[in-house]
């Protein structure tokens, strides 16, 4: 496959030198660099030469590069159905740059140059009705650039009293907060909300013992409970080198204790 879109990128070279910048398969895709002002002819070309017959128009999007002189990489991606080849055309412009748009050779192009517009702010000339698709009429920004704030600028909601929709400034009522992300083995000095369910309370050595007339009972269950809720702070040995251990163990072995 990457022979073929090798193949395929030289034809386009040959054929087209003003339009094709530059061109690499990378992943078995053949991607190709187009000048701006070329793009309608060369998507064009695409769609009628007979060892392209990119005839299907998948998808047109954009990506937002703030650093660079050229803001935007517009992507265009197309099918051949007759090759089974596809290829993915980028054109870099400026943020006030405007690109050629391609409806008169892709009626399809319609809506996918609009999202674009509506979700990047870019301008196609040409276009027979570019005009926001995804958000609202008094939509202020372009979603999709990475300037554009998480929060947004304005909220919308029902209001009971006018009886319509209303758009206000963005209002957020809780305050950021702050997480440390520690766990509280590593030396946290809290104890996390239903954590303390999880303790057991140690009431001295009514716990363990009780007093019968005549000999002492002990509380094996009770005591093996706190002595392994004990033992993780003892970091010296084994759970039976701890003093509570070995006597739970020995308890639990059937040592009985008078």
């Amino acid at each position: 496959m990457s022979e073929a879109q090798n193949e395929l990128g030289q034809h386009l070279e040959l054929k087209r030198p003003g339009c094709v910048i530059a061109w690499d398969v990378t992943h078995c895709e053949l991607n190709v660099d187009v000048a701006p002002s070329n793009i309608a002819n060369f998507v064009e070309f695409l769609k009628t030469d007979n060892t392209c017959k990119f005839s299907s128009l998948v998808d047109i999007t954009a990506v937002d590069y703030p650093d660079r002189p050229k803001r935007f990489d517009v992507i265009y991606h197309f099918l051949s159905m007759y090759q089974n080849h596809r290829i993915r055309l980028r054109v870099s412009i400026r943020e006030d740059e405007m690109v050629p748009s391609i409806t008169d050779v892709h009626p399809s192009a319609n809506w996918f140059e609009r999202e674009v517009f509506d979700m990047f702010g870019i301008l196609f000339s040409g276009h027979p009705d570019l005009r926001r698709i995804l958000t609202d009429y008094g939509f202020r920004g372009y979603p999709l650039r990475k300037d554009f704030p998480t929060t947004g600028y304005t909220e919308v909601r029902y209001d009971e009293e006018k009886k319509r929709v209303v758009y206000e400034p963005v209002s957020l009522v809780q305050e950021y907060r702050q997480f440390d992300f520690m766990s509280p083995w590593e030396g946290a000095q809290y104890v996390l909300p239903g954590d303390e369910k999880q303790t057991p309370k140690h009431d001295g050595w009514r716990r363990w013992f009780s007093v019968v007339p005549g000999h002492w009972r002990i509380d094996r269950r009770a005591l093996l409970e706190a002595a392994a809720s004990l033992w993780p702070a003892q970091l010296g040995g084994p759970f039976d080198d701890f003093p509570a251990g070995r006597l739970a163990l020995s308890l639990d072995h059937g040592f009985q204790v008078g």
